[in-house]
């Protein structure tokens, strides 16, 4: 076996299994499908459900966000002070709004657990599916900049790719190439 080949391969990012993404996309359908299952079988007025809903998805698309933000931000400071603060505030008052709806329900403290469950298993869903999306856009737009197929991106290549504004940030040892062991790994 040619051991460049094999260092070269190894340093690449791994794209997620096809089980793998099957699985998280399950997950997420599975967390919304059951947390509006609840919702509508909630004992309450339409307006309570509806204030739920509307809690749940925001919930959802705050979680999104909120991932993307720390996601970009991980390695120098991208999106502005205002923009970070603005995420975390929707977020948890996304969250907020949903506890406070949840607990707020009536009738038997069941309701009131299986809307918590439910409302964590969305926001791990989120999370869980926001990450494996953006590790293979990664692992893919890596792949086709290494157009030496090294196993490593130079500034050159990576100036078209998602990588380009940190750049500088991602190449922690300075060699002028970033690679799986400087942030591309999962």
């Amino acid at each position: 076996m040619n051991t460049t080949h094999s260092i070269s391969t190894s340093s690449r990012p791994r794209k997620d299994t096809g089980a793998w993404i099957m699985q998280v996309w399950f997950a997420f359908l599975v967390a919304v499908g059951v947390s509006g299952f609840g919702i509508i079988g909630t004992p309450g007025d339409p307006w309570m459900k509806g204030y739920l809903l509307l809690a749940y998805v925001f919930v959802i698309f705050g979680t999104f966000t909120l991932s993307k933000t720390m996601r970009d931000n991980q390695f120098k400071r991208v999106d502005t002070g205002q923009w970070v603060f603005q995420v975390w505030a929707g977020f948890l008052l996304a969250t907020s709004m949903a506890l406070w709806g949840v607990l707020n329900l009536p009738g038997e403290a069941i309701y009131k657990g299986f809307g918590l469950m439910s409302l964590a298993f969305s926001m791990s869903a989120s999370f869980t599916l926001a990450k494996t999306i953006r590790d293979n856009h990664e692992a893919a737009a890596f792949t086709s900049a290494d157009t030496n197929t090294d196993g490593a991106l130079s500034s050159a290549e990576a100036i078209n790719t998602p990588f380009a504004a940190r750049f500088n940030a991602m190449d922690r040892d300075g060699d002028g190439m970033i690679g799986r062991s400087e942030g591309l790994a999962k």
